[in-house]
Order: C-alpha cells, then sequence, then structure tokens
C-alpha cells in the first residue's frame, strides 16, 4: 500500500466518523435516561513507509486525551495529552534511544510546577519551575553532563530574583549575588577554583558601581 493510498483511507475514515454520533446515556435520580451526543475522531498520520507518526483524538473537533508522535522506527518521540484543545496534563519528549529528555505538566496550554530536562545518557541536566500561569518561579538547576551542579537560580515572575550561584565540578563556589526584577544587585563575589576570592563587584540595577 502507498504512502499516498494510506492517507485517502485515513482522511475517508475522519469524514465517515464525523459523520456518525456516538450516543452514551446517562441516569437522573428519577431514573430517566438523558441521550448525550458527541462527535469523536480517532485521528492517525503515517510517514512514507506506512509506519505510525502520530495517533489521537478529538472531540467536537477538538484535542482531547492523550496524543503520541512516533519516530521513524516507531519509538515514542512525545507524548502529551489535551483538553478542549488546550495542552492539560503531562507531557514527555524522548531521545532516539528511548531515554527520556523532558517532562513536565501543562495546564490550560502553560508549563505548571517542576519540568526535569536529563542527557541522553540519562543524567538530571535541569530542573526548571513555573507557577499557574506559566511564569518562572522558585529556585532553578542547571547540571553538568556527569551530574554536578553548575548553577541555582531563583525566578519570581517569571523575572531572575533572589539568589545566584555557580559552582565548578569539584562543587566549589565561584560566583554568588543577588538578582532583583532580573537585574544584579549588591555584592557579586567571585571565586577561583581554590575557593580564593578572586573579585568583588557592586551592582545597582546591573550597572557596575565599584570592582575590587
Amino acid at each position: 500500500m502507498t504512502y499516498t493510498t494510506l492517507k485517502i483511507i485515513v482522511l475517508i475514515s475522519i469524514l465517515l466518523v464525523f459523520n456518525c454520533k456516538e450516543s452514551t446515556s446517562k441516569a437522573t435520580k428519577n431514573g430517566i435516561q438523558i441521550a448525550t451526543e458527541s462527535d469523536v475522531v480517532v485521528f492517525k498520520d503515517f510517514f512514507e513507509d506506512g509506519s505510525l507518526k502520530v495517533t489521537g483524538q478529538y472531540t467536537n473537533n477538538e484535542k482531547t486525551g492523550e496524543w503520541i508522535w512516533y519516530m521513524s522506527n516507531e519509538k515514542v518521540l512525545r507524548t502529551e495529552n489535551y483538553e478542549h484543545n488546550k495542552l492539560e496534563g503531562n507531557l514527555r519528549l524522548y531521545y532516539p534511544n528511548g531515554q527520556l529528555r523532558t517532562e513536565g505538566q501543562h495546564s490550560n496550554n502553560n508549563q505548571v510546577g517542576t519540568w526535569n530536562k536529563y542527557t541522553e545518557n540519562g543524567i538530571l541536566k535541569y530542573v526548571e519551575i513555573y507557577d499557574s500561569i506559566g511564569k518562572a518561579t522558585g529556585e532553578w538547576k542547571t547540571y553538568y553532563d556527569t551530574g554536578e551542579i553548575i548553577h541555582e537560580e531563583n525566578y519570581l515572575n517569571g523575572l531572575p530574583n533572589g539568589t545566584w550561584k555557580t559552582y565548578n565540578k569539584k562543587g566549589n563556589l565561584m560566583s554568588y549575588g543577588e538578582k532583583i526584577a532580573g537585574k544584579k544587585e549588591g555584592i557579586w563575589k567571585y571565586y577561583d577554583e581554590n575557593k580564593k576570592l578572586i573579585r568583588t563587584i557592586i551592582y545597582e540595577k546591573d550597572i557596575k558601581l565599584s570592582k575590587k
């Protein structure tokens, strides 16, 4: 079966389902059966070789439930969930080797809560936190590919706000300072590989006031 023929079959199937109603009955307290109807369409798309590329569902012309994208080798590339055409719930991305790449939650199309991102070897690389409307918040962390912490950063309402720290692979502090509303403020300290203080800079709204 050719890729074009497969596409035509899928489109015909979708049109047929659109013309059908899925009826359900719901009992009320007095025993009356109330029928409800909704248009449900199972969607599938394919690669040219005929392998599955994406599958999901429409309800009343809106994306609903879990949608799954595949790589050409039929391994899962991405899974995400929808409600009324908006991203809602779990999202997961995968590397070609099957290793989890990214995991997090959506609410009303916004990234919310903690999002973790990994290297292809399964080592945690980034930890990001978002508030209920998708703005960066709380403490974010970045790690070396070998697992050691590099950065600790703090956010509020989508802007850098709070303590920022940088470390070397030995876990020694390399820099330390505060940001307010996205700008460096106050004393920032910088250290060498042996933990020795090598530079101090005072900032006001990202502008250097003094250095020693």
